[in-house]
């Protein structure tokens, strides 16, 4: 029978943990599925590995060139027959032969489906299991939720683990597969894209494990610049934001402007000591360039400019304080309540009504809880 599930798994000089993963997937007891092994050109014994599993439900594709992980995940993406598409990297592995199967009771009972995903179990490199990698885990208990309901989530940042991924086909190819120019952040941004379609399962067991080691691609985009990495981050944001606009989405679009200008406040904040009103006018200049509408700027700006004020009351710098209230009120809503604080401000003694008053407002510079249902 045709196979109604594609495992995609691409290797990169990780030959010596393909055995196992490859061992996890064709154990299943769900058997419709096929397995790709994508080699990326990998100077290892790869090939050697794959040979040696005899199971017909096995392809393995070599690259004639090193494709980049991006693009070997689109192609390997492109070649799957199944309905449904699971991309697990070769240094990772399913942790119960049931998986699949559980995934599947739900994702064919329920066409409206998208995708579904669980925690991923962190393990180190020889497969010590250290626990539930906790970003992973954003709800307790299982549940399927709207696509929208899974965005206020995503917005404040990626919770969902690529090896514990099932999704539809159709959601791969509608979003066009993995961005090229996200090499941080593409899994987050399809999670988004894909929540936009339709509805999401939620399995609080984890069913995937999430391998922590020297050579794996977490470690290595870890490695790279922080600045490639926020900017990632903020396109995502920028992306989904614009996403929920055109799909009439107005609380996810409100979620992603004061989610961006969360993340501009604190890497302003950290970027230099105390910049001034006039330094993070000239890097919000270069920061939001992506967002077009300058309308849509100005208003980000003024929360940006809120946030540092916030930051700045923290820190006793009433001056720098008093300035960035000042820029807030002159690009944003005044029933935002900067008027309020900078007039507070003014009275003294320093922050004591400030805070009260910014009370249950998330004025500093902290990342956003994860809401639950």
């Amino acid at each position: 029978m045709s196979a109604l599930v594609t495992f995609v798994v691409p290797c990169y000089r990780l030959a010596h943990y393909l055995g196992a993963c490859l061992q996890s997937l064709l154990a299943q007891s769900f058997a419709r599925l096929e397995v790709i092994v994508m080699d990326d050109c990998s100077p290892d014994h790869t090939a050697a590995v794959a040979g040696a599993c005899r199971d017909p439900r096995l392809r393995y594709v070599r690259n004639e060139r090193n494709l980049g992980h991006l693009r070997n995940y689109n192609r390997g993406i492109s070649l799957a027959a199944g309905k449904y598409v699971w991309l697990i990297s070769a240094d990772d592995c399913l942790l119960a032969p049931d998986a699949l199967a559980r995934y599947l009771d739900l994702m064919e009972r329920d066409d409206r489906l998208a995708f579904a995903f669980s925690p991923a179990m962190g393990i180190g490199a020889a497969g010590e299991a250290r626990g539930i990698v906790p970003w992973t885990r954003p709800f307790a208990g299982d549940r399927t939720l709207s696509g929208r309901r899974l965005l206020t989530t995503l917005a404040r940042g990626n919770c969902v683990a690529a090896p514990s991924v099932l999704a539809r086909r159709d959601c791969y190819e509608a979003a066009g597969g993995f961005p090229l120019d996200l090499p941080h952040a593409g899994d987050w941004y399809l999670w988004c894209a894909f929540a936009l379609r339709g509805r999401v399962a939620y399995i609080d067991a984890p069913l995937a494990c999430y391998r922590a080691h020297p050579d794996n691609m977490s470690s290595a985009l870890r490695a790279s610049r922080r600045e490639v990495v926020w900017e990632d981050q903020k396109k995502v944001r920028c992306r989904l934001k614009s996403m929920a606009e055109s799909s009439g989405l107005a609380q996810i679009a409100a979620l992603c402007r004061e989610e961006i200008a969360m993340a501009c406040a604190m890497r302003l904040a950290e970027s230099a000591q105390c910049p001034s009103l006039p330094q993070a006018e000239e890097l919000l200049e270069r920061e939001l360039e992506e967002i077009a509408d300058r309308g849509e700027r100005l208003r980000i700006e003024a929360r940006v400019y809120g946030h540092l004020a916030d930051h700045n009351v923290g820190h006793q710098r009433r001056a720098r304080a008093e300035q960035f209230y000042r820029g807030a009120l002159r690009h944003g809503d005044r029933r935002l309540g900067y008027a309020a604080k900078l007039a507070l401000l003014k009275m003294g003694p320093l922050g004591a009504r400030i805070r009260r008053l910014a009370a249950g407002v998330r004025s500093t510079l902290a990342p956003a809880p994860v809401d639950d249902e």
